[in-house]
């Protein structure tokens, strides 16, 4: 009976150590994207700084659109699902 109750306690741990291995590692991946997705935009943004002010309208509809986006994936009210649909007109 012991050696019975210790194989299942090892083998839910190991199960246990698996599945947060695997959420770690997706959220880890996920972080890692929107920070460089961040340092794109900000790269983008001192790219078209640098034109001056023949490039203000861009600038500022860079920043609309990252808005918007941001806005989209982590919306206001908690518990709603991100709307991540592309949007051909930001784009």
């Amino acid at each position: 009976m012991k050696l019975a109750t210790g194989l299942v306690a090892t083998m839910t741990a190991l199960l246990l150590g698996l599945l947060i291995s695997s959420a770690k590692g997706t959220y880890d991946t996920v972080r890692s994207e929107v920070m460089q997705m961040a340092a794109k935009v900000a790269f983008l943004d001192r790219v078209l700084a640098a034109y001056g002010p023949e490039a203000a309208g861009a600038r500022a509809q860079c920043r609309d659109v990252v808005a918007d986006v941001v806005a989209r994936m982590w919306p206001e009210e908690g518990g709603g699902s991100a709307h991540v649909a592309a949007d051909e007109q930001g784009g």
